[in-house]
């Protein structure tokens, strides 16, 4: 039976996608009509109840261009309570999931390259409307010139999603592109929409770009069991063309104003503007933390006089970051690293070395010494020569003491006498020990040795000490 129209009397529907989303099989060419260009990941997650409790699993990143070839074998794991993403990143994260071979999605903000579209999610069930009622209010909205046509209606068990694919301002055959101005502005107009629907039990949380929804013909466990399978409806103008809209045309039509924005000056060709705030420590202690650090690395470079194959791109990636933590900027930074490129053997593409230097700015996160070495595949050999990555075992408080009380017993024994707590503390420094001459004080006292400030000290032996 052909599908029925879900929306506007001014739209119909594109027959051929509704029906192969409703055939029951997970379908990815639906999921291609959102991720339109090929240079983009495709997130995918799933949720499964482990025990007693639902837990978000995730599959894996998938190139665009090979979403459909791979779709074979990603039936199984999509078939139930499945997920995408519906912007696209540029990258995934520098690890695989072990179970699917696939690369860990990566969905920060600043991972996405093309913004797709904007999204509704109505959760109408909460309110306790049918999703046929929320899309007929929607239909009404759209007829008083309130909400522009969605390109793509989903009906996802429980409620529905209202889909508006985005296009580029010049070039409508692409989508839009992620620039940190773009996505402001998305994210400015994901809260009007939100608010516009919030009678319809809109989630308040669909504003941001990393947002996920069910995948096409996929299973929803939560809901009836007439109505578990994921629907998606490709709407269409009176002329049958795709639906579509610039940022603009979103803005416009949900009330959103352009907003001024700070212009920051150009940065050096191939030279990334590290962020300030990694470079100006308020602490010391993180100062030398990351001197330490930088130190050795630089040890472990002149130990293996270039960094190989198999580990170079590591080292380079690595060095930009510890060069950053140290308040370099990014003209230093890429000297730096063109420098450690040329030593590598067989030598690192300067491009490649400059893009990692660009990654490494992205880091945002402290990496341990531990984890350092670890990147670094650092042998038993190096080990001994890396002092701050691995320090010396730490010896107990209970065998500090008992050291620096037999070194006071036999200074005081070799002296004849028992000097006051500050020439004590100088002569445990010289020998290698550092206390303060309160602590001193209390040595003392645990050792009942007495000191007489003026004139000739005395040392009241007890029984127990010869």
């Amino acid at each position: 039976m052909a599908a029925q129209p879900i929306l506007s009397s001014s739209g119909v529907v594109t027959n051929q996608l509704a029906r192969t989303v409703a055939s029951g099989a997970v379908h990815c060419r639906a999921i291609r009509v959102i991720h339109r260009a090929n240079d983009g990941y495709v997130t995918l997650h799933r949720k499964a109840v482990v025990g007693t409790k639902e837990r978000w699993i995730d599959i894996g990143s998938v190139e665009v261009f090979n979403l459909l070839s791979k779709s074979p074998e990603l039936a199984a794991e999509l078939a139930v309570d499945s997920y995408f993403s519906i912007n696209s990143p540029y990258r995934t994260a520098p690890w695989r999931i072990e179970r699917t071979g696939l690369p860990h999605p990566a969905r920060q903000r600043g991972d996405f390259r093309w913004l797709n579209a904007c999204y509704a999610d109505l959760d109408c069930h909460r309110i306790g409307l049918s999703d046929d009622a929320a899309l007929l209010a929607v239909m009404q909205m759209v007829d008083r010139g309130e909400l522009l046509q969605p390109s793509i209606v989903v009906r996802s068990g429980r409620g529905a999603w209202l889909l508006w694919l985005l296009v580029d301002e010049k070039d409508r055959s692409i989508p839009q592109r992620a620039w940190p101005e773009k996505i402001e502005a998305y994210c400015r107009i994901q809260r009007a929409i939100v608010r516009r629907l919030a009678n319809l039990g809109a989630d308040r949380a669909c504003v941001d770009v990393s947002r996920v929804m069910r995948v096409p013909g996929s299973l929803n466990t939560k809901a009836s069991s007439g109505s578990q399978r994921v629907k998606f409806s490709e709407q269409a103008s009176a002329c049958g063309e795709r639906i579509a809209y610039t940022l603009s045309e979103m803005a416009s039509a949900v009330g959103v104003r352009s907003k001024k924005t700070s212009v920051l000056p150009t940065p050096q060709p191939n030279c990334r503007q590290w962020p300030t705030s990694t470079r100006n420590h308020s602490s010391a202690g993180l100062r030398v933390r990351w001197q330490n650090a930088l130190a050795d690395f630089e040890t472990l470079r002149h130990l293996r006089s270039g960094f190989r194959k198999g580990c170079r791109t590591t080292s380079v990636l690595l060095y930009a970051y510890l060069l950053n933590r140290n308040g370099l900027t990014g003209q230093q930074v890429q000297s730096a690293v063109l420098t450690l490129a040329a030593e590598c053997q067989p030598p690192l593409e300067v491009g490649k070395a400059l893009r990692t230097m660009n990654d490494a700015c992205k880091l945002k996160w402290p990496i341990r010494h531990a984890t350092l070495a670890r990147k670094l595949v650092v042998t038993d050999q190096e080990r001994e020569h890396l002092t701050h990555w691995f320090p010396p075992a730490r010896t107990s408080c209970r065998e500090r003491i008992t050291r620096r009380h037999a070194l006071i017993l036999s200074l005081v024994g070799n002296m004849g006498n028992v000097p006051s707590q500050r020439g004590m503390a100088k002569l445990l420094a010289s020998n290698g020990v550092s206390v303060t001459a309160r602590q001193v004080g209390r040595d003392y006292h645990m050792l009942q040795l007495q000191s007489c400030r003026g004139r000739q000290s005395r040392m009241v032996v007890d029984a127990t000490v010869t």
